[in-house]
């Protein structure tokens, strides 16, 4: 299994804009994509296939992660233990634990909070392009790895990914319904028919040549 290599830190998740703001954000960018989309082009199109486009580029696909497919890894890392072993600091080496997880969805969704205001959000470093996740416990400098503890420590961590993402679920699947939705489309379609109808409808002037 692909995991980071140790420069690669873990960060915090879902500590960037909330799921409202996104989502506001992501329809408006679909209503303004339906209101330039070539009028020819709409009229000769179903609006199934239209909708359809419309939440390939603006819908948002559930993110998801799997069960491990590997064991974990570890790697050393030096580490400033800080004010609480010396005024000074204090580098030292610890080993630090990882495993990777694979996940299925919009992996944006890893930096956005479900709420306002999250709590104690976990950390991971996120592989866009391999599809992981990896997240880490950090053995504390001078005690013996207990693989019991570290296995509870990914579990928890895990969890927390997982409640995340139960909190984006209900506002990510009501974002795409409201996207497949026909009825903006079949109104801006009805819109187009009625002010081309009106355009037949105005009387040409007729200009008179001018005598010679």
């Amino acid at each position: 299994m692909d995991i980071p290599v140790d420069n690669k830190r873990v960060r915090t998740l879902f500590a960037g804009q909330g799921i409202a703001e996104f989502l506001t954000s992501k329809m408006n960018d679909y209503a303004e994509d339906l209101a330039r989309w070539n009028p020819g082009g709409l009229l000769a199109t179903s609006p199934d296939k239209v909708a359809a486009e419309l939440l390939k580029r603006h819908g948002v696909m559930g993110l998801r992660i799997h069960e491990p497919d590997g064991t974990p890894d570890s790697v050393d890392r030096t580490v400033n233990l800080g004010r609480e072993y010396s005024f000074h600091d204090v580098r030292r080496s610890v080993k630090v634990y990882r495993l990777a997880v694979p996940f299925t969805g919009d992996a944006g969704l890893f930096s956005i909070r479900p709420t306002t205001y999250t709590l104690n959000p976990p950390a991971g470093h996120v592989d866009s392009s391999g599809r992981r996740l990896t997240v880490e416990f950090v053995n504390p400098a001078g005690e013996a790895p207990d693989p019991e503890k570290i296995g509870k420590s990914f579990a928890e961590v895990l969890r927390s990914v997982n409640w995340h993402l139960d909190q984006h679920r209900d506002a990510v699947e009501g974002h795409n319904t409201r996207i497949a939705d026909l009825g903006p489309i079949q109104q801006r379609i009805a819109a187009i028919k009625a002010e081309r109808d009106i355009l037949s409808k105005i009387p040409l002037p007729k200009v008179s040549g001018s005598e010679g």
